[in-house]
C-alpha cells in the first residue's frame, strides 16, 4: 500500500480546477479532501462570490458535497493547499455578463455606491 501511495503523482498546481469534498468546518474555513497528501482549506472569504456580511461558513458551504475548486497557492510546509470557490464563481460570472454585453442584451444591476464618474454596479455578482 505505501509504494502505492509513493507511486501516485500529487501533481495540483496553482490554477488547476479540481474536485473536492468539504470533509470539516474550522476557524475561518473549511478543510476540504482534494485527494492531494494533506488536506485544502478554503478561507471563507473564498467560500462564494457574493457574501452577506457576517456570513459563517457553514451558511456558504456545504459539508460532505463534491464540487469544483480552484487552487490559489503553492504548498505551504505542511503540504497544505489553499482553494477557492469565489474564483470560479467570478470566471462563470464575468463569461455571463460578457455573453449578455454581446448580445446587446438588457439587464437589471443592483447600484452599491456612488462616484464623481458614475454609478457602481453588480451584476452576476461583477
Amino acid at each position: 500500500f505505501d509504494a502505492a501511495v509513493e507511486a501516485t503523482d500529487y501533481a495540483f498546481n496553482r490554477n488547476d480546477v479540481v474536485k473536492g469534498t468539504v470533509v470539516q468546518y474550522d476557524n475561518g474555513g473549511c478543510i476540504v479532501d482534494i485527494g492531494a497528501k494533506a488536506s485544502a482549506f478554503l478561507p471563507v472569504g473564498e467560500a462564494a462570490l457574493v457574501q452577506a456580511q457576517g456570513n459563517s461558513i457553514e451558511n456558504l458551504i456545504d459539508i460532505d458535497a463534491e464540487r469544483d475548486f480552484e487552487i490559489i497557492s503553492e504548498e505551504d510546509e505542511n503540504g497544505q493547499l489553499l482553494v477557492s470557490v469565489r474564483r470560479i464563481q467570478y470566471r462563470e460570472a464575468w463569461e455571463k455578463v460578457a455573453a449578455r454585453q454581446g448580445e446587446d442584451d438588457v439587464f437589471e444591476a443592483e447600484g452599491i455606491a456612488v462616484n464623481r464618474g458614475g454609478a457602481i454596479c453588480l451584476v452576476e455578482g461583477v
